[in-house]
């Protein structure tokens, strides 16, 4: 919605707009019921050593991170690298994956390549290079350090007033850019013989309804998310 950015969200032009109340009524459902907090964990129980799940990214990373520290808790160890832009990932950060001994990791980048908030875009061809860039690092450090790598899809976001009043100017953080960075991760990950995990089936219908205009932090649907990437990561 235009301009209903702070102090102006509380303003009665607002205030019906972006109540996330008319989301109450509905009740999230995902298809998979064999997966669930309880199966996970049981499934996990079964290995010799506990594992080590990183999440590489910046504040979408974190949510995640949050989420499979809960889901986890007792069986595995979980932490985050931080990476805001895909060309920041290098030497350093593969130092910090194998200090902090990772053996799952899940990869994700492009909210912040999206032009917020330094606004400029990462051009798609320099985004595609440094995404595969990082794809040899962490496949060279595979070799010598057992991890297991996904690149994991990047989030929608809602339509908010810097993607619509100011165009070619601040934030390109909308579903036609954000499709084609993730088109670029599945392409990446097919030539480099990587997973990419696809949770569109998961967070695509609730796109719009986070609540800071970013992050999905609503229990159902991010710990619907994390189920799915841990099975993918596990199984």
């Amino acid at each position: 919605i235009s301009h209903c950015r702070s102090p102006l969200d509380k303003t009665a032009r607002c205030r019906p707009a972006t109540d996330l109340s008319r989301f109450a009524p509905y009740r999230f459902a995902f298809g998979h019921a064999n997966l669930t907090r309880d199966s996970l964990r049981e499934r996990l129980r079964k290995f010799s050593r506990n594992p080590t799940v990183c999440f590489v990214g910046a504040s979408h990373a974190s949510v995640l991170n949050k989420t499979t520290g809960s889901l986890l808790e007792g069986v595995a160890t979980v932490a985050r690298i931080e990476v805001r832009h895909a060309d920041e990932f290098g030497n350093w950060h593969i130092g910090a994956l194998v200090g902090r001994n990772c053996t799952k990791v899940v990869f994700g980048t492009g909210q912040w390549d999206a032009g917020w908030p330094r606004r400029y875009l990462t051009p798609f061809a320099e985004y595609e290079r440094a995404l595969s860039g990082a794809a040899r690092l962490l496949i060279a450090a595979g070799r010598q350090h057992p991890m297991d790598v996904v690149i994991r899809q990047t989030h929608y976001n809602p339509i908010g007033d810097m993607m619509q009043c100011q165009p070619g100017d601040r934030d390109w953080r909308n579903p036609a850019v954000i499709d084609r960075y993730n088109a670029i991760s599945r392409a990446v990950c097919h030539l480099h013989d990587l997973p990419f995990v696809d949770t569109g089936a998961i967070m695509s219908p609730v796109w719009d309804s986070a609540e800071d205009w970013s992050h999905y932090k609503d229990q159902d649907s991010k710990e619907a998310e994390a189920l799915y990437l841990l099975d993918r990561l596990f199984f």
